[in-house]
């Protein structure tokens, strides 16, 4: 269930909601994003008008609603219902999840990091829509 995997893009971030912003609703985002303030609600990628893949890294801390992108990486304090990583979730020392569903095509996680919730393996990036 755990192992390795193609790394993402982190140079490349198109998106910052940045330390002491804090968001209230819904997000779409193309390429790359960065949270390192407080979100609350939902977070979705825009595969429709970006080819290349998603990413979103989570230092600051995400409640509520969903996550969706290619690539999820957290090292801050994430509570959801619902995380779809199409290929790989990366939870890294002092990351924390708890989810109700968690999606994904690979995991890695430091001895460190804490996620909780119901995960469940894809082998198509659709099934977590089932």
């Amino acid at each position: 269930m755990f192992g390795k995997s193609k790394k993402p893009n982190l140079n490349a971030i198109n998106s910052i909601v940045a330390a002491g912003m804090e968001v209230e609703g819904s997000i779409t985002f193309t390429g790359t994003m960065k949270i390192s303030g407080k979100v609350k609600g939902d977070i979705f990628e825009n595969d429709s008008q970006h080819p290349s893949e998603s990413t979103v890294i989570i230092e600051g801390t995400v409640n509520g609603g969903s996550i969706t992108a290619d690539h999820v990486v957290i090292t801050g304090i994430v509570a959801v219902t619902k995380i779809v990583a199409n290929k790989s979730l990366i939870v890294i020392s002092g990351g924390r999840v708890d989810a109700e569903e968690i999606f994904y095509g690979s995991v890695t996680s430091d001895d460190s990091a804490i996620i909780n919730g119901l995960m469940r393996k894809m082998t198509a990036p659709t099934e977590a829509a089932k």
